[in-house]
């Protein structure tokens, strides 16, 4: 294990469709219905918190938003349950995720933390099912903020 290792974040991007099809939207959808694990300094305990709270304003470079921060949560993500775990002590940990347009990710974060649509959000066959009905949209959008993802 690497010694000295501070803080460990994620930063994941889409806009629009991103290129992608309903099954990453259905799984985003089912993620929102999950709280997420951040690694809170100074202890590195293990704290869980709701889906795309914990704001925070990051840039994705000068080819997402012109370079502009954007809005980003937390996410529960595998990848950061292996890193925690794998990179302890480290004192911080998160995976943050954002959308464009900016809306979405506000929109999301709601769905995720009014109780009957979280409760049903949480059956796969329901994320998918509005995954499927919401692609048409999302791929209106690409036209606005442009198809694409960023880590």
């Amino acid at each position: 294990r690497p010694a000295g290792v501070k803080a460990v974040e994620f930063f994941y991007y889409t806009a629009g469709s991103g290129g992608i099809g309903a099954t990453v939207l259905g799984a985003t959808f089912l993620l929102l219905t999950q709280p997420a694990l951040v690694l809170d300094a100074p202890d590195a305990r293990r704290v869980f918190r709701p889906a795309l709270s914990d704001p925070r304003r990051v840039s994705f470079g000068k080819f997402i938003e012109k370079g502009r921060a954007v809005y980003t949560g937390v996410l529960d993500l595998p990848e950061l349950h292996s890193v925690a775990a794998w990179l302890r002590p480290a004192e911080r940990a998160a995976a943050r995720f954002a959308t464009a347009p900016e809306f979405y990710t506000l929109g999301m974060r709601e769905m995720g933390r009014v109780g009957f649509v979280r409760r049903w959000l949480a059956v796969p066959r329901n994320a998918m099912a509005f995954a499927r009905l919401s692609m048409p949209f999302v791929r209106w959008t690409d036209g606005m903020s442009g198809a694409r993802t960023a880590i």
